[in-house]
């Protein structure tokens, strides 16, 4: 999503961030909270970071191993399946934390 460098050796184009993994539901998960200021005081690009990251957390997901939770976005699975080799169900049901009608 661009919050780290492309290349290893260029620290300054690194994002801060946090993350926290728990279980206080029935499930293990974890959230991750970045600043979108680099060390190097440039920008990363947030357009279109709703379908980036549903593309993003499902990617990570696959490749640790982890459950690939449905996605909300119809154009997600596809690119999924076709950029990646990546089988993710569809669903209508947005998230509570995300829906602002909850």
């Amino acid at each position: 999503m661009g919050y780290l460098p492309k290349e290893e050796s260029s620290v300054a184009a690194t994002s801060q961030f946090v993350a926290v993994r728990h279980h206080d539901r029935n499930h293990e998960h974890l959230h991750i909270i970045t600043s979108r200021i680099r060390l190097d005081g440039s920008l990363v690009n947030d357009s279109y970071d709703y379908f980036n990251s549903q593309v993003s957390t499902r990617r990570i997901a696959a490749e640790l191993g982890l459950e690939v939770t449905p996605t909300t976005n119809e154009a997600v699975a596809p690119k999924l399946q076709q950029e990646y080799g990546i089988t993710a169900l569809t669903s209508p049901n947005r998230s509570k934390s995300i829906n602002p009608s909850c």
